[in-house]
């Protein structure tokens, strides 16, 4: 569970980070922005905080919702209404 949360949430903020501007990308400008994720602080407090979620998380719902897609959107949230250049 907590690979699948990493890899929706990651791929999430760099699409983010992609398409906040309207323009045409190239593969060539794709490599950069995912390098500067996997080395940002942001990356690392967002899978800190998943391995904490999903070791303390006993149930996979709660009063009939999915805590686990909760907790992914929130992450995606955060991650994307940060202040440009900071994810």
């Amino acid at each position: 569970m907590r690979c699948i949360m990493g890899y929706i949430v990651d791929l999430t903020v760099i699409q983010h980070e992609l398409f906040q501007s309207a323009r045409d990308l190239s593969a060539r400008e794709v490599r950069p922005v995912m390098e500067r994720h996997d080395k940002s602080g942001p990356r690392t407090r967002i899978h800190n905080d998943i391995r904490s979620f999903v070791t303390g998380t006993a149930q996979l719902t709660y009063r009939g919702n999915d805590v686990i897609l909760e907790k992914t959107i929130d992450l995606i949230a955060q991650s994307c209404n940060s202040p440009p250049g900071s994810s």
